[in-house]
């Protein structure tokens, strides 16, 4: 029984062992061995302009081999160089290969990406030219494998932009951006080899305005490209329609751009100063653009004023350090004279002068009413009179901390609505409300209790409490 029992154990490692060996050899190293050539029409045609594109094979080239599924399966290095015929060799490690199984070549290297690009030709040579091919495995011997050869094409085109403005002088940007109808430009391949489409942003590593750009659209067909160009201060835009640059050919050509002209606003508060209140879509707010492509807003100010405000991009608001500037609002005391406010689009700084006030003598009253009343001048339970930003008798008292308070003379009744804001000098010109604006500000009484109203001299905001 015993003996039986060992003869079972030993069959069951056997059968182990003879399944183990099967699964490590479902993956087979092999000496693959290719026939190349590269496409030199490409290099012909750069030639015309002073450059010449690399056609032949170099030492430190390499050529990643995929199967039919698109996965990496091994490197391939060029035997000899300085000729656009080579033959490739390397190591791959895959299962099933034989006669007729089908492999894809590409080079120059493994990440196929346009993004990263930097205008110069060194650069798009190097890292962004790449060509493929696909060949046919035509003999296994042992652990060699030879295929069919392989005719490497170019995959993009290579296209000369020369940057000029509207009167022929050169734009040398520090960004361009291409785009196209069809969103149809590839940025990278993915691990399927899956084209991943959008924007190319070329950052140029030389201040110059000729670009060399490789460009691969998937739409094959004609299509509308954009072009974009920030050069400092400035914006330049181009279009062209019908265009068709197709893979494996070079084109150059002179693009003429327009300068855009972005729209800068001044928006504050009070609407007595800016018009409107906190109003990116005045345009008589707009600044105007300065030589040095700064804009600049100027304001006659006649008397003592307060104000708050932004700079906003084409009249709208956005988020704040992305359409409008600063992140947090100036607050200014200005005096009688000139008041300039600046604006840097490059930078986005918002700067400005002002003729100083010195020491102002303010007065902050409390005017407002209770129970819904609108009318001014009435008696008042609360406020002694309605809406009277002339009465002393509400006049805020400044505290250590700076800010400044009033409390109402008596208990006001639990249930009690008020509103109110905050006048300045005893007069409506300037006044300050709900959240530091110019709408009233309201409270609803919680309790038998007396009403305190608290203003902030620097954000002008307006508060109530019960004491």
């Amino acid at each position: 029984m015993k003996k039986a029992l060992f003869i079972a154990s030993a069959l069951l490692a056997l059968v182990s062992f003879a399944s183990c060996e099967k699964n490590a050899r479902e993956f087979d190293t092999y000496t693959l061995t290719v026939e190349a050539s590269r496409d030199a029409s490409l290099s012909k045609a750069l030639s015309l302009s002073g450059n010449t594109l690399n056609a032949v094979w170099a030492s430190t080239d390499q050529v990643i081999v995929y199967n039919s599924s698109n996965t990496k399966i091994g490197t391939l290095t060029p035997q000899s160089t300085g000729s656009a015929n080579a033959v490739l060799k390397g190591s791959i490690t895959a299962s099933g290969i034989s006669a007729g199984t089908k492999l894809r070549l590409v080079t120059p290297r493994e990440n196929w990406l346009y993004e990263g690009q930097e205008g110069d030709f060194a650069s798009v040579s190097k890292k962004f030219c790449y060509a493929s091919a696909e060949v046919t495995v035509s003999s296994v011997n042992g652990s060699n494998v030879q295929t069919s050869a392989a005719s490497f094409a170019n995959q993009q085109a290579i296209v000369k932009f020369t940057l000029i403005d509207s009167k022929g002088a050169p734009i040398n940007p520090d960004e361009l951006t291409i785009t196209t109808a069809s969103n149809s430009l590839v940025r990278s391949f993915n691990a399927k080899m899956e084209p991943l489409k959008g924007d190319i942003l070329v950052i140029p590593s030389d201040d110059t305005n000729e670009l060399y750009i490789a460009l691969r659209n998937e739409s094959k067909t004609a299509d509308t490209y954009n072009l974009t160009a920030t050069a400092g201060k400035f914006t330049y835009k181009a279009t062209k329609s019908g265009v068709n640059f197709q893979n494996g050919k070079y084109y150059a050509g002179t693009v003429k751009m327009a300068m855009q002209e972005d729209t800068y606003t001044v928006a504050g508060a009070p609407a007595a100063f800016f018009g409107t209140e906190w109003d990116a879509t005045n345009t008589k707010n707009d600044m105007t653009r300065q030589a040095d492509g700064t804009f600049l807003k100027v304001y006659n100010v006649t008397a003592v004023t307060d104000v708050s405000f932004k700079v906003a991009k084409n009249h709208t608001w956005g988020a704040a350090g992305v359409n409008n500037w600063p992140t947090d609002d100036i607050s200014l005391t200005l005096g009688v004279g000139e008041f300039k406010v600046m604006f840097d689009p490059e930078t986005k700084k918002v700067t400005y002068k002002y003729v100083d006030p010195g020491t102002v003598t303010r007065i902050y009253t409390v005017a407002g009413a209770a129970n819904g009343e609108t009318a001014g001048g009435k008696d008042d339970p609360v406020f002694g009179k309605t809406w009277a930003p002339d009465y002393a008798a509400n006049d805020m008292t400044k505290q250590s901390n700076g800010t400044y308070t009033w409390t109402s003379a008596s208990t006001v009744p639990a249930g009690t609505k008020v509103q109110f804001k905050v006048a300045v000098n005893h007069a409506w010109t300037t006044s300050y409300g709900y959240n530091g604006g110019s709408g009233n500000a309201s409270y609803e009484m919680k309790a038998n209790k007396k009403l305190t109203i608290t203003f902030d001299e620097k954000t002008h905001y307006v508060t109530a409490s019960e004491n």
